[in-house]
């Protein structure tokens, strides 16, 4: 519930920001470039936590994500993202499969900006949320269930072979801070786990990745 709260309060801000984004990008020198794009990224992750997670950890990550941006000027773009992660894990027998995803805006500054490439730094921020299989003392599989707010910050570049095709490249820093919400076994939430309180487990994921993928632009006019 307190997650797609969350969500639903940054949907109706994204609906919100893109509304006014769409005023500026018609009066933009630009003239309303979009790009679209998708694609898939690998990152090396360190895990720092409390409560039953609480050794520290390095992972590997993999994450497939679709995007728009919006230009409002000659070199700012506005975007949404959509996230969907993986992780790779060596962990104990207690923690392992974890899978989540993240909804968030960026903001990007092309320093570079030609017809066909385009050289950016970049920051975003959203919310999360990631699910860990556990098993219990009995060997019985559960879920535990958190959720927080990411940001990152990045360095990318874009490249057209056309009109609209094009490839893209992105490599940088991501914060994942999260709290726990709740720990489920055969449909039962319970609050507690070996006498911890779930509420009380926080859980910091950091880490560098790239990321690859196709980009398509178009002009808003």
């Amino acid at each position: 519930m307190v997650v797609m709260k969350k969500y639903s309060l940054l949907f109706l801000i994204i609906v919100f920001q893109l509304s006014i984004f769409q005023s500026v990008l018609a009066q933009s020198a630009d003239k309303g470039k979009v790009n679209v794009y998708l694609g898939g990224g690998a990152g090396l992750m360190k895990r720092e936590g409390n409560g039953n997670i609480n050794i520290t950890k390095e992972f590997s990550s993999t994450k497939a994500f679709i995007g728009l941006d919006l230009n409002v000027k000659k070199q700012i773009s506005l975007g949404l993202e959509v996230i969907s992660q993986n992780f790779i894990t060596a962990d104990t027998a207690k923690v392992r499969d974890v899978d989540g995803g993240s909804l968030g805006l960026n903001l990007k500054y092309h320093f570079l900006n030609k017809e066909k490439s385009s050289a950016y730094v970049g920051t975003s921020l959203g919310v999360f949320s990631f699910g860990y299989k556990v098993i219990d003392a009995d060997l019985n599989e559960g879920k535990l269930i958190g959720n927080g707010i990411y940001n990152s910050l990045f360095l990318g570049y874009n490249k057209y072979f056309g009109n609209v095709l094009g490839l893209f490249v992105q490599t940088g820093f991501v914060n994942q801070p999260m709290q726990m919400d709740s720990l489920v076994f055969n449909g039962t939430s319970y609050d507690s786990w070996n006498r911890l309180q779930i509420a009380d487990w926080n859980v910091i994921m950091r880490g560098v990745f790239v990321n690859a993928g196709l980009t398509f632009k178009f002009r808003n006019k």
